[in-house]
């Protein structure tokens, strides 16, 4: 099954169910076939056409979702762009995605209109002013005719690629993940299938929709569930409950450090609507903590763009607190040494993953021939992450391999340092990242960002860390700031912690500000 038939199969299952919720928005699942049909047909008579590549520059809105959809119906591939790029970042992934259209808004012309592209679609409420640049006003392609249903690509090509999701790009230049249909059909079945989803579910999706998350992890499960999704324009924790509640949300997905926010600013007791919470970024501690808060179920899991998603993930059936849980069934997973050879359970190394379905993974990083074959030493995907199998098969996380700190020879955990700084009773988040030094080879610096309304001096937290942390884990660098610049996922930049070095940190070693 292809990404369009399963579009076809949730038009014709659950047409009067709704599909679509934003803000005081509803849209059913016959009315999404109909309004993407008219869009579908509006491409193809603007130009677009089966093969081509458009990058969608769109904030959560219903736009996002309807130019996904349509775009699939023709067989264009919809190239999902971060919204706060411009200047040569953007220009990298506009020029090496090959895309022939923007689909946009107001709020992000002035990085588009410095950008080499022909063809602009504007999601606009009123006439945009002409410009060398082709203007197309979204609103007249909604008003085209339903596209004939012989014209929608039912019959693509086994492999055919449906987006192009690009990376950080904190190793180097932001890569283009190739995802093809069948990724997306296949990761719907096995997300509904592990969190028990159906017609009767909320599904509240407030990461960017241009994200791999709600892309992989959401919207396809909801389509063969015939589920609803609740799309929130972005995460505010002060209202987050709130939302749940108004929406009786029953699910959502997170990832990064929403979990340990939401857990600071959660009443030990909270009615919701809640059942399940299910993604990546929870540590130990946060999901224990808030499922007593809330008595819904938190559904730790491991994946990225890369392998489908979650390619690791706890389930309804089988469920370990702390751990990412069981490979999903479509892949071969491992943990390998250095080397490449595989380690016996308990010892940590990295995740490597190789599929047993067709087209259950990327297929490549679009234009960069090299970097997908570097990714794929001796014919497994290398994650660059590192965990540990039991004996039982549950895997457990244990950081990015980039960021494990080798310590006067010793190997030191980022990620199990930071799971014991989160429980700080002043500390929002916090990050580790290593530092290099001539002694030891490498050094550890700890930031933090404190909680509103409360404080820690570098001291007092040097102290604390001196308490509750093995003498050899204990970061020599120590810095409080007031906030961490984040990925479109919330997730912490470490590159830029990294990159800042030591220049006004405080020193373990010298007591001294720097």
């Amino acid at each position: 099954m292809n990404f369009n038939e399963l579009l076809l199969a949730g038009n014709i299952n659950y047409p009067h169910n709704i599909f679509l919720r934003f803000e005081e928005e509803c849209y059913t699942y016959a009315d999404m076939w109909k309004i993407t049909n008219r869009l579908a047909n509006g491409f193809l008579k603007s130009g677009i056409k089966k093969g081509d590549h458009v990058s969608i520059i769109l904030s959560n809105r219903p736009e996002f979702i309807w130019s996904w959809f349509a775009l699939a119906k023709i067989g264009a591939i919809a190239v999902t762009i971060d919204t706060r790029l411009k200047g040569s970042l953007l220009q990298h992934q506009l020029k090496n995605s090959e895309s022939m259209a923007i689909i946009t808004e107001e709020e992000f012309l002035p990085a588009i209109l410095d950008m080499d592209i022909d063809r602009l679609i504007i999601v606009s409420d009123k006439e945009m002013a002409g410009s060398e640049i082709d203007l197309i006003h979204f609103n007249c392609l909604l008003n085209e005719n339903e596209v004939d249903s012989g014209l929608i690509e039912y019959t693509l090509q086994s492999g055919w690629p449906l987006t192009i999701v690009y990376t950080s790009g904190t190793t180097g230049p932001a890569k283009g993940v190739v995802n093809p249909h069948e990724t997306f059909v296949l990761s719907g079945k096995d997300i509904g299938d592990a969190v028990g989803m159906n017609q009767t579910d909320n599904l509240y999706l407030f990461l960017p929709l241009f994200h791999a998350n709600p892309q992989l992890m959401g919207i396809p499960a909801l389509l063969l569930n015939g589920a609803t999704v609740v799309l929130g324009r972005k995460f505010s924790a002060s209202s987050f409950w709130d939302t749940v509640n108004h929406y009786h949300v029953t699910l959502f997905t997170y990832v990064g450090t929403v979990l340990s926010i939401l857990d600071k600013v959660t009443p030990p007791k909270v009615h919701t609507s809640l059942r399940t919470a299910y993604g990546g970024g929870a540590p130990e501690d946060i999901w224990r903590s808030l499922e007593n808060k809330t008595n819904a179920r938190i559904m730790e899991g491991y994946g990225m763009a890369e392998i489908g998603g979650f390619a690791i993930m706890n389930s309804l059936k089988e469920s370990k607190i702390g751990s990412i849980g069981k490979p999903r069934e479509l892949y071969d997973i491992r943990i390998f040494d250095d080397h490449d050879c595989e380690l016996p359970a308990g010892e940590v190394g990295e995740i490597v993953v190789r599929p047993k379905v067709p087209f259950s993974m990327f297929t490549s990083y679009f234009n960069m021939e090299k970097n997908t074959l570097s990714a794929m030493g001796n014919l497994w995907f290398h994650t660059g992450d590192l965990a540990k199998k039991d004996p039982n098969g549950f895997f457990y996380f244990k950081g990015r391999k980039k960021n494990m700190i080798r310590r006067k020879g010793e190997n030191i955990s980022a990620y199990d340092i930071e799971n014991i700084v989160q429980q700080h009773p002043s500390i929002l988040e916090n990050a580790v990242v290593p530092i290099p030094d001539e002694i030891a080879g490498q050094e550890a610096k700890l930031s933090v960002v404190c909680k509103k309304g409360e404080e820690v001096s570098i001291e007092e937290l040097y102290m604390w860390l001196l308490e509750n942390l093995p003498s050899h884990m204990v970061p020599r660098y120590l810095e409080i700031r007031e906030a961490f610049e984040k990925t479109s996922s919330e997730k912490i930049k470490l590159q830029v912690l990294i990159d800042e070095g030591i220049k006004h940190v405080w020193d373990g070693e010298e007591k001294i500000s720097r």
